[in-house]
């Protein structure tokens, strides 16, 4: 199990992310996505998914909507981010129910916040 996954096609942006993460006292993994991310929730299982809306395929909102409806998201949040414009990103957020969006130009400290509103502000300890 890990805190947090991060899902983004953006083989760059994700490890960039997963590397500020770590600094932070958080487990975390990436998953390149969109393919396959049913199968990396299932393995890591974890509090919080930070999701790309953008991917060719399968945007971020409908892989939201898909885990929904296979009940994986009982004990996990999901935070939207994307180089969409913040309103935009909220708009999409509200209208699929999801629990938080980001841009991703958010600072380290923007980012922290974030997780920490979303999951606490240190690591989880689950069985």
């Amino acid at each position: 199990m890990i805190d947090i996954l991060i899902v983004d096609d953006d083989e760059n942006f994700g490890q960039l992310t997963l590397e500020r993460i770590e600094t932070l006292a958080w487990s975390v993994a990436f998953h390149k996505g969109p393919f396959g991310t049913v199968n990396a929730i299932r393995a890591t299982k974890p509090l919080l998914i930070i999701m790309d809306v953008n991917m060719p395929g399968l945007d971020g909102a409908a892989i939201y909507d898909l885990l929904c409806k296979q009940n994986l998201l009982r004990d996990t949040k999901v935070l939207l981010m994307s180089s969409l414009e913040k309103r935009e990103l909220e708009a999409i957020a509200r209208e699929h129910n999801i629990h938080g969006s980001l841009p991703k130009s958010a600072t380290r400290a923007e980012l922290a916040a974030k997780i920490a509103e979303m999951i606490g502000g240190r690591r989880s300890i689950r069985a």
